[in-house]
């Protein structure tokens, strides 16, 4: 069986996958081209501030203590190192996310959490701030809780004792509702992606394509939601 999938006059034909959707958005996520250029328009509005090239794979995977002493390991989507003069600047971390989900923000707590107890306890060579991404590829948008504080909101805590909760947020971009102007800060695959998404199936490209086989299952699995 094929999967025909076509941008404007491109078309290619390709064996199909049975991959999830997670796994189609993660693998094209990890190319160093694509990362880049997500973490260039969420984060510096479209500024070339970080090069293709200065990325490298970092761990998805850290441990947690479980009930009764257990550990337990947790995973990310997407993790990349950001190198500066042969030492880590910064590390990246992308999360997929098909579905609004209101526990989120106690995920994020608990990897970010991981990361950092793993340079407390020199398990990696520097010390460097981390940044997390959730990429939310749902239907509708993001109504749910976006930091620790408002998860908390409803409980009945003295004003003293709020001072003392240390926040955390969630930093959410809803793929498919994005603004024309933000669209077209992508300059690597993923422009097709997300215009894909906003324009549905009369969205035409004569864009190059660089990740053909990545694109091509995306648009699969878009189709088939």
């Amino acid at each position: 069986m094929l999967i025909f999938a076509i941008w404007g006059d491109n078309m290619e034909t390709l064996p199909e996958k049975s991959e999830s959707k997670d796994v189609t958005q993660k693998n094209l996520e990890s190319f160093p081209d694509v990362a880049a250029d997500i973490l260039n328009v969420f984060i510096y509005g479209g500024k070339q501030a970080v090069q293709a090239e200065s990325l490298y794979p970092a761990p998805t995977e850290t441990e947690y203590a479980a009930p009764g002493s257990l550990l337990r390991n947790q995973l990310e989507d997407v993790s990349k190192y950001e190198m500066q003069d042969g030492k880590i600047k910064v590390q990246y971390l992308l999360a997929n996310q098909s579905d609004v989900d209101s526990r989120m923000i106690l995920r994020k707590a608990g990897y970010v959490g991981a990361v950092y107890r793993e340079q407390y306890d020199r398990k990696v060579q520097d010390d460097f701030p981390i940044v997390s991404l959730v990429l939310y590829w749902g239907e509708g948008y993001w109504s749910k809780t976006l930091s620790i504080r408002d998860f908390f909101r409803k409980r009945d805590l003295s004003k003293q004792l709020w001072t003392l909760v240390d926040d955390c947020r969630l930093h959410v971009f809803e793929m498919r509702n994005l603004p024309p102007e933000v669209r077209e800060l992508f300059r690597s695959d993923m422009r097709l992606v997300v215009d894909y998404l906003a324009e549905g199936n009369s969205f035409q490209s004569n864009r190059p394509v660089v990740h053909k086989e990545e694109i091509f299952l995306q648009k699969s699995n878009f189709l088939c939601r």
